[in-house]
């Protein structure tokens, strides 16, 4: 990934930021209260809003978008470990109740070095649902100047809250000003119930979502530029199913597309019509053509991911070179007995693209709630889905996956789907088809996962216990899960496996296991149990552990293990911790960084371990114009170049890993192997890097997935291959057992003088003999007093049904 930290790491610090807020401010005000700061004392905190993060400061200043005042946001990097700021307000939602809302504001960036300031708003339903959230996750506010932001939503009828304000990431300033609630008319929802597809819809909709793809992102017409997209889908779906055969289909196609594409023919495959009439070049020098230019999949200018409508003159009425002549347009056939020529660059004059349509699309009700409980909303997000990906996924040469043949089976899966949860399934098995440990889905309405008080891992070829958090269970690590419920346990975590997101098995494993331990608040869980030595018994555990309360036992997050032997976690170290210990690392006689998870700082400490300038991994945004996959060439801007920094750490350096260490994690890990820095102990990473592509779709979905490929340094694959370890460790059954850590023991043999080559052939258990670990030390024991707790929870965990990645 190009930028400091990941944006799944964004994400999920967001809308944790977000999700946890809202129980400091319990009690909503009855009404939006100093919505312009121009209450309460210059310096002091604005009345009405709260500031639930630590070390996060909001005040009141003069001078503002309007008016007298603004508020100033930052945070006090010296006193809190928090990656972002969050400024809030709740407000009863009973007077929005069913309407449409539009929530503004002012924001400008502050002093410091990259601010992002994100403006946010989350509805509240009952029982702890969300209704709605956006947090401008993939477009923040940066610009030193005044920058009106929008966010509009439906308020659901049985909304409870509206909560919205301020998330500041990086380390600087933001300023805000002139928030304002606007409430419109009541919404219209629509509900079709479930119903399965017959032969011929669902060649109907399959037809309909291929020429839905190819328009909308590659016909270049002013008029499909201005389209609502969104709607065209769903109504699409409810015009085109039922058409009678090949000569209907196409008829309904035409109404629905020739307003949007004047150029377009679509025709019975039989039946093929004479080319669409061009003006005449001959002599015309005020022309130009227009073709759309994707840098990846962006609607919005100014990101890594955009897409553009690109203008060209047509010097002396010739088309220029390289470019696709508009009189020869793209031809396909779209299946269900229909075709089409879809001409992908248009001419154009000073007032627009041609020719100009008179045609207006099908009118539509003017203002319209989406909910995946609707059967043609569901359907429609699978062709918009499908077709994002389909066009902009940039490993389909390395997945080989069936991608075509996913579209009839996740739009058959979606007409009988029963509600907006089960809806969620279809679209989850979607993106499992990618191969990609990006790609998840998230819905408001879905109800936050509980944990079992317990951990699992996959080791030697089993499901076992790792860890125990609840001491009135008869249960222990190393204990064997046998059934789940009645059902067989390498059954259940394989069914649960094969739909988890990831190019590599041990991150499909990881997520998976995961998913086991998750659940509704307070949902039992019959487990029946065999103990090292044969003993059988059957254990009811409930979910009653939030999902970050449960992790693995490490040292403290900074730790002198043994004299002049240090350990740094780098899930959980920020870039302050680092440099605090810094003086103790560059006279240690070695250091294990534990990445067995996600980074917690930025790429800076690397500067520390080198002596020559190093660079990223290869980071290719691939830069499309025509259908399917066809990549033109990459943009291969925003390595990471570092230069070596004083002081440096010299002693023995080793780095943990495993298969959980993805996108930014593998950005680090793949310069530690590039560059020779450390020696590797562990497994292999995710394998899966680069940029999330985040995806919103009517209903409330939000999909994120790899946008962009990267490649190692050396030019070679690493989708679906990873960062592999030079000395592999795996858990054993005997380690988990005993309680060892038995690849932070073979860290500590290394860094103590053992050969690492000698130790690739050795079993876990024989390696760690000279040294166990078994978490915080007991005893007397000669060591330092770091500035760091001794704390031994290590939390960085997925919540994978919420998908909140959460690291302290």
């Amino acid at each position: 990934m190009i930028r400091r930290s990941s944006a799944i790491l964004t994400v999920a610090l967001l809308a944790f930021a977000a999700s946890s807020s809202a129980q400091v401010n319990s009690v909503a005000l009855p009404a939006p209260a100093n919505l312009g700061f121009e209450e309460g004392v210059t310096g002091k905190a604005p009345p009405g809003w709260a500031t639930p993060t630590g070390g996060f400061a909001a005040r009141t200043v003069e001078g503002g978008a309007s008016g007298k005042a603004a508020l100033l946001a930052s945070i006090a990097r010296a006193t809190t470990a928090a990656p972002f700021g969050n400024l809030m307000q709740s407000v009863d939602a009973a007077p929005y109740r069913g309407r449409w809302i539009r929530v503004r504001a002012s924001i400008k960036a502050g002093r410091g070095t990259g601010p992002r300031a994100h403006f946010w708003l989350r509805i509240d339903r009952p029982d702890g649902k969300m209704g709605f959230f956006d947090n401008m996750m993939d477009h923040p506010v940066r610009a030193r100047e005044w920058t009106p932001v929008e966010i509009n939503a439906d308020v659901s009828d049985d909304a409870t809250t509206l909560n919205f304000g301020l998330l500041l990431l990086g380390d600087g300033e933001a300023l805000i000003d002139d928030v304002s609630i606007v409430a419109g008319e009541k919404v219209t929802t629509r509900v079709e119930p479930a119903r399965a597809l017959d032969a011929r819809g669902l060649a109907n909709l399959t037809a309909f979502a291929r020429i839905f793809g190819y328009i909308r992102h590659f016909h270049p017409s002013d008029q499909a530029a201005g389209a609502k997209w969104d709607m065209v889908a769903v109504e699409g779906v409810r015009a085109i199913e039922s058409a009678a055969n090949p000569a209907d289909l196409a008829t309904k196609l035409r109404v629905i597309f020739e307003p949007l594409a004047p150029t377009v023919q679509i025709y019975a495959t039989d039946q093929p019509p004479a080319a669409h009439p061009l003006p005449p070049l001959a002599g015309r020098g005020d022309l130009q053509v227009v073709f759309w230019r994707h840098t990846g999949f962006g609607q919005k200018e100014g990101q890594i991911y955009h897409s553009e409508r690109v203008r060209r003159d047509t010097p002396r009425g010739n088309v220029p070179p390289g470019i696709h002549d508009p009189r020869h347009p793209f031809e396909v056939d779209l299946g269900g007995g229909v075709s089409a020529r879809i001409p992908l660059v248009v001419f154009a004059d000073a007032s627009g693209t041609l020719p100009k349509s008179a045609a207006q699309p099908a009118s539509a009700p003017s203002l319209v709630k989406f909910t995946g409980s609707d059967r043609a909303t569901r359907i429609a997000d699978v062709v918009l889905l499908w077709n994002v990906l389909e066009h902009f996924y940039p490993y389909f040469d390395v997945v080989k996956t069936d991608w075509p043949g996913v579209l009839p089976k996740a739009l058959s899966s979606a007409a009988t789907d029963s509600d907006e949860q089960t809806f969620l399934h279809t679209l989850r098995a979607m993106m499992a088809e990618l191969q990609d440990g990006h790609g998840q889905v998230f819905q408001p309405a879905e109800p936050r996962a509980w944990s079992l008080p317990l951990l699992f891992g996959w080791i030697e070829n089993k499901l076992v216990v790792t860890r125990v958090a609840d001491e009135s269970l008869d249960v222990r690590p190393g204990d064997l899960v046998v059934r789940i419920d009645g059902k067989d346990a390498k059954q259940v975590f394989a069914e649960v496996q094969r739909l988890e997101p990831g190019a590599t098995p041990q991150f499909k494993n990881w997520g998976a296991l995961q998913r086991l331990r998750s659940g509704g608040k307070d949902t039992e869980v019959t487990l029946e149990l065999k103990r090292v030595g044969g003993e059988e018994r059957t254990v009811v555990a409930r979910r009653t552990k939030q999902m970050d309360a449960v992790d693995e036992i490490r040292p403290p997050k900074i730790d002198e293990l043994e004299p002049r032997i240090f350990y740094v976690d780098l899930s959980r170290v920020t870039d302050a911790d680092f440099d605090r210990v810094l003086p103790m690392l560059t006279a240690a006689q070695g250091v294990i960084f534990d990445l067995r998870g996600y980074p917690h700082l930025g790429n800076g400490f690397l500067a520390h371990l080198i002596n020559v300038p190093i660079q990223s991994a290869r980071w290719n945004v691939p830069i499309i114009t025509r259908p399917d996959h066809a990549i033109d060439d990459y943009d291969t801007s925003g390595r990471w170049d570092i230069q070596p920094r004083a002081p440096r750490v010299r002693g023995k350096l080793v780095f943990l890993t495993d298969g959980r260490a993805i996108s930014y994690a593998e950005s680090v890990m793949g310069i530690i192997e590039a560059y020779k820095i450390a020696d590797i102990v562990g497994e292999t990473t995710a394998g899966t890097n680069g940029n999330i592509n985040p995806l919103d779709l009517p209903g409330g979905y939000r999909v994120i997935w790899t946008g962009m490929r990267v490649l190692k340094h050396d030019g070679s694959q690493h989708h679906g291959v990873g960062i592999q370890p030079t000395v592999r460790v795996s858990p054993t059954l005997q380690g988990i057992t005993a309680g060892r850590d038995e690849q932070l023991d073979t860290a500590i043999r290394i860094v103590k003088g053992a050969p690492a080559a000698g130790l690739l052939s050795l079993p876990a258990h024989a390696v760690a003999a000279e040294h166990v670990h078994r978490g915080p030390a007991k005893g007397p024991r000669a060591r330092r007093r770091l500035p760091f707790p001794a704390r031994t929870d290590h939390r960085t965990v997925l919540d994978p049904l919420r998908g909140v990645r959460r690291a302290e």
